[in-house]
């Protein structure tokens, strides 16, 4: 063999090779989980012999919408815009290795309904020691406002109250979507001038199992409705008698509600830390103790502020086995964009399943599923 002829050989097996690569390439696995939005395109082939740059993909979650669109943004591109978790049919061939971009609002407690229960303490202690009235009103009475104000601006919310001592002493009717009517109803009932006289006042011993009692009796009617029950527990002492710990009522509120402990003033707070408040997602107490009534405002409304604590996506063509990725980072206010999923050729032969799960710090956990059905 001459050496030109070699040279002619080696350029067609390279040539071949190239092609061979190419080929492998354009068969290789097209779903990504990039974590920040990762720019690559993949270029899909269309079964006509031509490559093109698959088509752009938005997909709008909102919370309680039951709006299901899918909109062409322009006739002339292929930008394609879903609205609503779906199903949602696409073009097979068009929409393969298109990149989807979410944005949307994720269903947390905020914008969940909320029925909040506050059980208040008002022994002889509080008003003596603990919490006294100072112009006319105590640190309870700032807590209790703050939380109803933070909370009905954040979504639809109901409220109740609970005052007890060495029994109950105030309790309102029901819950109620505002303040006002919340305070005229427990006025109504009592004999007391104003609001402050029944949160600010002060008698009797510390009986933890009559007020968790009335708290159940609350929100027991409302348990078997999807609303997000929450139980806020106030008391600067031990309970009295010793036995009546309220261990028992507060597991069986657990059941169906978060309940939340502060301890005011007092060190001795392992029954409202270990007994009777609820477990966060991580297993800790959700319990706080506060030296200083000044401090039970702020406190009380930390608690109350239910953020997700942590998100996660997971993407599965139908019958598959899935990938998950976290977009704890991507979730801000409640709210999350980012670009991370692709869709490939191998992602389900009817269709595509998303779901999206978080946990709120209350340990609650919600998803929203969505869907991609294939048409050719």
């Amino acid at each position: 063999m001459t050496s030109r002829f070699l040279e002619e050989l080696m350029k067609i097996l390279n040539l071949a090779t190239l092609f061979l690569l190419l080929g492998l390439v354009s068969c290789g696995d097209a779903t990504s989980f990039s974590g920040s939005g990762a720019s690559g395109v993949t270029s899909v082939g269309t079964g006509d012999g031509v490559t093109r740059d698959p088509a752009s993909l938005t997909w709008n979650w909102s919370c309680e919408s039951d709006v299901q669109v899918t909109q062409e943004n322009d006739t002339n591109s292929d930008d394609v815009s879903l609205y609503g978790p779906g199903p949602h049919e696409l073009n097979r061939t068009k929409f393969m290795g298109s990149r989807i971009h979410f944005q949307g609002q994720a269903c947390h407690a905020k914008s969940m309904k909320r029925d909040i229960l506050l059980v208040i303490d008002i022994s002889s202690s509080m008003t003596s020691v603990s919490d006294p009235l100072r112009n006319g009103t105590c640190g309870r009475m700032d807590a209790v406002r703050k939380v109803i104000d933070a909370a009905a601006k954040s979504g639809d919310a109901r409220f109740g109250i609970v005052t007890f001592g060495s029994f109950v002493l105030d309790k309102s009717t029901k819950l109620f979507d505002n303040q006002d009517d919340l305070f005229d109803d427990l006025l109504a009932q009592s004999r007391a001038r104003n609001i402050e006289d029944i949160i600010c006042n002060g008698e009797g011993d510390t009986n933890y199992e009559d007020g968790l009692t009335a708290g159940f009796d609350l929100l027991k009617p409302n348990a078997e409705n999807f609303r997000i029950q929450e139980l806020y527990f106030v008391s600067d002492g031990t309970p009295v008698p010793s036995t009546s710990h309220g261990k028992e009522v507060a597991k069986v509120i657990r059941e169906h509600a978060t309940i939340a402990t502060v301890m005011l003033g007092s060190d001795n707070d392992s029954t409202l830390r270990n007994g009777i408040a609820s477990k966060d997602q991580n297993g800790s107490p959700l319990h706080v103790r506060v030296e200083e009534s000044e401090q039970l405002a702020e406190t009380l409304a930390s608690l109350a502020d239910n953020y997700i604590e942590s998100s996660e996506l997971s993407f599965v063509g139908s019958g598959k086995e899935g990938k998950t990725t976290d977009i704890s980072k991507f979730v801000d206010g409640g709210s999350f964009s980012f670009d991370d999923i692709q869709i490939g050729l191998e992602d389900g032969v009817d269709g595509v399943d998303v779901k999206l799960s978080y946990k709120d710090r209350h340990g609650n956990s919600y998803d929203q599923s969505g869907k991609i059905i294939w048409v050719d």
